[in-house]
């Protein structure tokens, strides 16, 4: 294997392991949201169970079994809501779930059973008219703030992804096609910091997000 082919099964190892770490965070919120929605049901708080199922419907992973709970759960305390009367703890709950619907919704990820789902909720609790007595089991403050919650990476944290993917491409391919052997590959310094920094901020910014 020549110098140019190692350094290209370097980079996609490196790009490997950058997915795995990212790929296992988003696991480990999951369950980590799962377990605080099962302790909030435990002692009552619906509120707070609504939340932490959104909070898991949202860690999106491939595979990965906490997002379909996360959104099952959040239709259950819907359907608990509407059962009840509670119109507006409905509302929210399937609020809830569209939000998460549209917050994980992209080119290789589909949730649009989900949000018809929540669309098809929200029509179906609004329109019965029924307005939530005071001894409402949802407080709709608590719930609106976590549907206003904006999880979302920050610019800075963008920037990191962006500035440490060009960084370790260009280092990369650099490497690729300059490095003929050995000794060549020794010689460029600045592609193998390039390539080494671009990895190390990419993965900052995938612990940041």
């Amino acid at each position: 294997m020549n110098a140019a082919a190692r350094v290209m099964l370097a980079a996609v190892i490196a790009i490997a392991a950058v997915v795995s770490i990212a790929t296992a965070r988003e696991v480990r919120i999951g369950a980590r949201a799962m377990a605080e929605s099962d302790a909030a049901l435990a002692r009552k708080d619906a509120p707070a169970a609504l939340a932490s199922a959104r909070d898991a419907a949202e860690a999106y992973a491939p595979a990965s079994p906490y997002v379909r709970a996360g959104f099952a759960r959040i239709e259950a305390i819907a359907r608990d809501a509407e059962a009840r009367g509670d119109e507006r703890a409905a509302v929210s709950a399937w609020s809830a779930m569209r939000a998460a619907a549209t917050a994980t919704s992209g080119a290789f990820v589909s949730t649009d059973t989900w949000r018809a789902l929540a669309d098809d909720g929200v029509t179906r609790a609004s329109a019965r008219g029924a307005v939530a007595s005071a001894e409402a089991h949802a407080p709709e403050s608590v719930l609106r703030a976590s549907l206003a919650r904006d999880d979302g990476p920050s610019p800075f944290t963008l920037a990191l992804l962006a500035g440490g993917a060009l960084a370790f491409f260009a280092g990369a391919f650099r490497l690729a096609f300059a490095a003929r052997d050995l000794a060549s590959l020794r010689s460029e310094h600045v592609a193998v910091i390039a390539a080494a920094a671009g990895l190390a901020l990419y993965v900052v910014a995938c612990l940041r997000a």
